[in-house]
């Protein structure tokens, strides 16, 4: 404060990235100072809470179309305590990658990436991005199909049944065409019967329950009989077999095991019913 002249310098920093940050101590020279230099100690600090910027849309991913990429991207500093956890069990199935870009942005960006490739066959896999102990972003993703039957096929988050004539083993996005060896009113590769009052027919590719139909004749039938072809014909159930008004094929006429054991009568145990007149049946007639 004494002195009669002043000398003042000034310190020009340029390009201030994040990597510059700490303490710095500068030199000043100048020749009025008579062997003296001047010291002088900066600290570079710099601090932005972390947000989440970008997060993935898709919840769902697909083995069979190859690698399927989620993206979270975060802002602030400091990053490094920022990580993606999953529970994928298996190596070589996935890849987190982390990038982050000091250089180009104020404030810095980190970009977490989670690769799942074709390998991946979980059903659900659980990801936490997490800032510490804080989670920021949290989601499931589920293998397209994962909870698909047989006979249905996934697409995104949903399942579908196949279309008449494929069928597929469940659990994926695909169905297959099967060729029809059933006899009418049949489906599957191990040809089970149609479900009541549903049909097949010759012409049908009939690979799963949903491909056996009902017809306009389901209602016409009287109990003891079943519907024949797509026509209005009843036929009459097989001897000691019986049906329900409604049937509208062989398989649905059911074998009776409690007959009515009177002789001119017809029915089950608890429904016993006399013949018409003049006309007789043995202890097993059931219609």
């Amino acid at each position: 404060e004494t002195a009669d002249n002043f000398i003042e310098s000034t310190i020009l920093i340029e390009s201030f990235t994040v990597d510059h940050m700490g303490t710095w101590t500068c030199t000043i020279f100048n020749l009025n100072f008579q062997g003296y230099l001047v010291h002088k100690k900066y600290v570079f600090q710099y601090s932005e809470a972390a947000s989440l910027i970008t997060y993935p849309l898709i919840e769902t991913y697909d083995p069979e179309d190859g690698n399927t990429t989620f993206v979270w991207k975060i802002e602030g500093w400091p990053l490094e305590q920022i990580h993606l956890q999953c529970n994928i069990g298996l190596a070589g199935t996935h890849e987190i990658v982390r990038e982050p870009q000091f250089y180009t942005k104020v404030p810095p960006r980190l970009t977490i990436t989670l690769v799942l490739t074709a390998a991946t066959k979980q059903g659900l896999i659980k990801c936490q991005l997490l800032n510490q102990d804080d989670i920021m972003d949290d989601m499931t993703i589920t293998k397209v199909g994962d909870s698909c039957v047989p006979g249905q096929y996934g697409a995104g988050k949903s399942c579908y049944y196949c279309p008449l004539g494929e069928t597929s083993p469940g659990g994926g996005t695909k169905c297959t065409r099967v060729p029809n060896s059933c006899a009418q009113d049949q489906f599957g590769e191990k040809c089970k019967n149609c479900p009541w009052g549903t049909v097949t027919f010759p012409t049908d590719i009939a690979a799963k329950e949903e491909d056996c139909r009902k017809v306009s004749r389901t209602s016409q039938c009287p109990s003891g009989t079943y519907g024949y072809g797509d026509t209005s014909e009843c036929r009459a159930c097989p001897p000691t077999f019986t049906s329900i008004k409604g049937a509208v094929k062989n398989s649905d006429c059911f074998k009776v095991t409690s007959f009515c054991g009177e002789v001119n009568h017809w029915g089950t145990k608890n429904n016993c019913t006399p013949c018409l007149d003049q006309q007789t049946s043995g202890q097993e007639a059931v219609k």
